[in-house]
């Protein structure tokens, strides 16, 4: 063999044994997190709680994120009225009941419980379409995290300490 060609594979072999492979996954600045607090979720960025306006601006850069989150708004707003509605139907019932019949009111009064059944029924669509809510907020935030790791990928070369370096983020 030739003497070139040994330090080339001397060189070659050392590179190769000397080679640092570090991994970076996407860094905490891109990933909007969900974290539930009570009943409610808040979204988070670098540690910051972020409002509905500040999300709806990072959203906008990923348009399926954005109509899935206007999806969960919506979806949102019929919760409310579900449960209150039923909330309202529930809390006239056991008033008339408690006020009218069973604490010195009229003992005549009519105990309204086909009022009490409806009332229970539309709080509990009113929770379906939280838990919907939820899922399609957990989608929208998933779309965008997730085009943001498509959107860093790159490999990087160099050197450290310990000899030649390759870092991949995505």
């Amino acid at each position: 063999m030739n003497p070139k060609q040994n330090l080339t594979a001397i060189l070659f072999l050392a590179a190769f044994f000397l080679l640092n492979f570090s991994v970076k996954s996407q860094s905490a600045s891109d990933t909007i997190r969900m974290v539930k607090k009570g009943g409610d979720y808040s979204y988070s960025m670098n540690n910051e709680t972020l409002s509905k306006v500040q999300l709806m601006r990072l959203l906008n850069e990923e348009k399926t994120a954005v109509n899935l989150m206007e999806k969960s708004n919506n979806r949102r707003v019929a919760c409310y009225c579900f449960a209150f509605t039923g909330g309202a139907c529930i809390g006239y019932a056991l008033g008339s009941i408690i006020g009218g019949g069973l604490v010195g009111g009229n003992p005549n009064t009519k105990i309204i419980l086909p009022l009490i059944g409806v009332g229970v029924g539309l709080v509990a669509v009113g929770i379906v379409f939280e838990i919907d809510a939820n899922n399609k907020a957990k989608e929208a935030i998933d779309v965008y995290n997730k085009s943001k790791k498509q959107n860093n990928a790159s490999i990087n070369l160099g050197l450290s300490a310990n000899g030649m370096v390759v870092r991949l983020s995505f």
